[in-house]
């Protein structure tokens, strides 16, 4: 596979990825605030972000460093998959 080629699927992948990741909160949102109501909602989504101010707390730069790893070792699968190992 050309690196051309391998580009443009993984950007197209990767816009496809973004794309619903913008478009279906906007379209489960009106469904929640109705079912549970805008009380129950805002309790619901405080708790989302209290929960993601720990996540983000102990998450805070290891996607970015398992990344780079992959990424140095892409052609040695062997060691790609130990850092991968590792991270599960």
């Amino acid at each position: 596979m050309s690196d051309k080629k391998r580009l443009f699927e993984n950007f197209l992948s990767l816009a496809t990825l973004q794309g619903l990741n913008y478009i279906l909160p906007l379209l489960t949102l009106p469904y929640l605030v109705r079912v549970l109501g805008p009380d129950n909602y805002g309790l619901v989504a405080f708790a989302q972000s209290f929960i993601q101010f720990f996540i983000i707390l102990v998450d805070y730069g290891f996607n970015l460093s398992a990344t780079n790893q992959i990424a140095i070792y892409r052609d040695n699968k062997k060691k790609e998959l130990k850092v991968f190992s590792v991270l599960l």
